[in-house]
Formats: C-alpha cells, sequence, structure tokens
C-alpha cells in the first residue's frame, strides 16, 4: 500500500514537471501595445488605486507555492532559490512573505485572501495557470501585479499577470536563427507522441519556414518505440526534390507534346539535385536524447553526418555531458558560467541540485525592489523600469518584461564539447518576432 502510494506521488510528481515544460497553443507576439497599456490596464482605475493604502518601509513580495501535497518538492526548491537570492543579491529593502497553495486553486485563493491581510505589494506565483487565474480578480481588485511561473499563453493579455515560465517558441526562434545565420536550412524533426510533441512540431514548422528554411520531415515517437532505428535511419535518408525540377520536367512534357513526338520522358534526378537535411531536430533530454544519439551515430556513415540540435532539455542534465554520442550537439539553454555558480551556491546551502525550472524565481527576487517606487510609504510598481526594452541580466540570459504580459527571454546557443558546455552565440540582443 504504502509502495503504491510512493509511486503515485513520484508518477503525478513528473508529470507535473512536464507540464511545467510544455505548452499548448501558439504564443501571439504583440509588441503593439504602448507602456500605459497591457498589464498595467487595471491601475487607470482610479477604484483600484484606491486599495493600495498599504504603507511599509521595505517592499512586500508574497511567495504563493506549493509547500504541502503531492508537489511539494517543487515549491520547496523554489522556496529554497527565494531565499537565496534574498542573500546573494542583498536585499536589505525587500520582505519575503511565504504562502502555501497546496497545488490547488483553492488553496492559492486561500494563500492569496491571507497575503492581501498582510499587505502584499507584489505576488511570485503561483506555478500554474488554473491557480493564477483563481486568484487573478483578488490581486487585481486590491493593486497587485502577478508574476506567475507558468507558461501558458492563456494568461498573456491579462491586466495583471506577467508569464514567467519558459516558452518553447523562444527556445526554438534562438535556436533556429542560430543555425540560419550559419548556413543551416533544410531539416528533420523527431517527436515524442504526444500532444506536447505535435505543439513543438506545428511551432518548428512555423518558425522554420518563416525564414525560408525548409522542414522536409517529421516522424513521432512512441515511449519505448521498437521501430525508433528506422525511423531516425528514414529521416536522416529522407530528402526533398527541389520544385523547379518538377517543373521544369513539366514543361519538358508539354514541348514534347505540342512537337508531336510520342517518346516517353522519363523524370530523372541526380544525387546532387536531391535536398537532404542538415539537421535533426528532438526534444528530448536525459536517456532519451542519450538513446537517439546513439541510434543516430550507429545509422550514419562516412563524412556525411547530420547535425543533431534541441531544446533546453538539453541543458538540464549534466549527464548527458559525458555521452561521447552527444559530442557536437547544439541546444539552447543557461550562461554556463553563471547556472554553474548558481546551482554551486544552492548545493553549498541545500546539498542538492536546484530544479531547472527556478532560475527565473532567483531572478525575479533579485529585480522586483529596482522596479517598484516608494511614493509616500507606499510601493507602486514603475512601469518605465519594469518595462525597459533593453530588459535585465539574468542567469539564463537577457529577459524583458512586455506590455502584454510576455517575458522575452535571450537564451544562449550551446554545443557539447569534450565533457563541457561551450557558447556558440553570446549574442544577447532581442529578437525581432
Amino acid at each position: 500500500m504504502f509502495r503504491s502510494y510512493r509511486r503515485f506521488i513520484l508518477s503525478l510528481f513528473i508529470l507535473v514537471m512536464i507540464g511545467l515544460s510544455s505548452c499548448n497553443k501558439q504564443i501571439k507576439y504583440d509588441l503593439s501595445k504602448s507602456v500605459v497599456e497591457g498589464v498595467f490596464d487595471f491601475y487607470e482605475n482610479d477604484i483600484v488605486n484606491n486599495y493600495r493604502i498599504y504603507r511599509s518601509d521595505k517592499l512586500k513580495v508574497a511567495l504563493l507555492v506549493p509547500l504541502s501535497g503531492p508537489i511539494k518538492p517543487v515549491g520547496e526548491s523554489i522556496l529554497n532559490v527565494a531565499q537565496m537570492s534574498m542573500f546573494y543579491n542583498k536585499k536589505k529593502n525587500m520582505t519575503l512573505m511565504v504562502y502555501d497553495t497546496n497545488g490547488t486553486t483553492f488553496g492559492a485563493v486561500k494563500a492569496m485572501k491571507k497575503a492581501i491581510k498582510d499587505s502584499i505589494d507584489v505576488v511570485i506565483g503561483p506555478l500554474f495557470m488554473s491557480e493564477t487565474k483563481a486568484i487573478q480578480n483578488l490581486a487585481k481588485n486590491n493593486g497587485i501585479l502577478i508574476f506567475s511561473l507558468s507558461n501558458e499563453q492563456e494568461l498573456l493579455n491579462s491586466d495583471n499577470i506577467f508569464v514567467t515560465g519558459s516558452i518553447i517558441e523562444q527556445e526554438i526562434q534562438t535556436l533556429i536563427t542560430y543555425m540560419m545565420e550559419n548556413d543551416t536550412y533544410n531539416y528533420v524533426a523527431l517527436m515524442p507522441n504526444t500532444s506536447f510533441g505535435a505543439t513543438i512540431n506545428k511551432v518548428l514548422r512555423e518558425i522554420i519556414t518563416g525564414k525560408d528554411g525548409l522542414l522536409i520531415k517529421t516522424d513521432f515517437y512512441e515511449h519505448n518505440d521498437k521501430n525508433l532505428m528506422r525511423k531516425i535511419n528514414e529521416l536522416v535518408s529522407f530528402y526533398e526534390i527541389p520544385k523547379i525540377l518538377y517543373d521544369n520536367f513539366e514543361k519538358k512534357k508539354l514541348e514534347q507534346k505540342l512537337s508531336g513526338s510520342q517518346e516517353e520522358l522519363e523524370f530523372k534526378i541526380s544525387d546532387d539535385e536531391k535536398i537532404y537535411p542538415h539537421s535533426i531536430f528532438i526534444a528530448e533530454g536525459g536517456k532519451n536524447a542519450e538513446q537517439i544519439a546513439n541510434l543516430l551515430f550507429v545509422i550514419q556513415k562516412g563524412d556525411k553526418k547530420i547535425q543533431l540540435i534541441g531544446t533546453t532539455k538539453l541543458d538540464g542534465d549534466d549527464n548527458v555531458l559525458f555521452n561521447p554520442y552527444l559530442n557536437d550537439t547544439i541546444f539552447v539553454g543557461a550562461n554556463p558560467k553563471k547556472y554553474e555558480k548558481f546551482s554551486k551556491n544552492y548545493y553549498e546551502i541545500y546539498h542538492s541540485k536546484p530544479l531547472k525550472i527556478t532560475s527565473m524565481v532567483y531572478d525575479l527576487v533579485n529585480i522586483l525592489d529596482d522596479v517598484y517606487d516608494r511614493i509616500d510609504g507606499v510601493y507602486m510598481p514603475n512601469k518605465t523600469k519594469l518595462l525597459n526594452p533593453y530588459g535585465f541580466d539574468g542567469i539564463d540570459g537577457r529577459f524583458r518584461f512586455l506590455p502584454n504580459g510576455l517575458v522575452e527571454r535571450r537564451l544562449y546557443v550551446l554545443q557539447f564539447k569534450d565533457g563541457e558546455k561551450i557558447v556558440l552565440d553570446t549574442n544577447q540582443e532581442f529578437l525581432n518576432y
């Protein structure tokens, strides 16, 4: 009975972590709104402003996280990082106030009501979209901004919510932009046969074609797929025939018909004319990525090798560093030196590694007191500072807040090289979507 319960909890925890890194809808990058619009609309309402009468010597930051229930370990890691950021960044003008959401909408509402009674100024959390929606009006009616840890795009264009979770579109944009700038235009993709895999494939295709590249073929695989080697082999061997060759063939057929010739034309194409993939994209990390890399190595022969590329999932597991078959793999992730220092500091205090999703919490705690002004004893967000177009320097790279609630990130392009992560692209200018 106890073992079954433990397995249930572990399975639930894994599902939650997968959910935190997934996305269901394509994001709409709306950069047309002015500084006084978007997330800050509700501050124009005098009724709302009347609530902001709490006076305090320090900025009160409410951290809404699950500290009980099945996903307690996630909440504890977030709390640890928030406290660590307070300590290392010497936040003397801030007070961190912690509230347990239980990982439920009911728990989030209860926590938010308690936070309001405690006169908090701003919220970091909760984890999920459902929790964030549940507390939105409570926060809005009290003039409070929410920096949600969710990555769901449904929360964008809300009156008082910034979406700070990692969004896969930004990862793919950063990666494909770099690859295109380095003359890699033709791709194939191998995706998990899930809604997450389908979403990533849609985003990948739109970004590649939008940059005049070519996604030649995508295949999907199941967990423990027995046909995985065959699927990889078919992907790397697959090719596209240029449309101009078909057009020229049809033109010749028409010319032959008009000339009265009865000779049957044969469509011929040389190997040099075929469009083969330069890169294979995966959305995996850990053991799954290692398995794909191992099979790819077995399949590929001679000098013609395809480049393996991937997402931040490859950045989250140090064990993959030492797999020789993943050597030269290109992916997006955090600044290695900054994240290594962050992870080392965390380990020295808590004797474990931080969860990958917590780096943004560290950065939020670090910058909030810089973007809030104390006016007549009341803390209010400074729109100009918060929406600084040049953004802020964070652990994962530069990030900035947009008026529609999106947190735009500029990740690094990395490569595995002999047991190390090498930075290929240090450009931290924000992308033009």
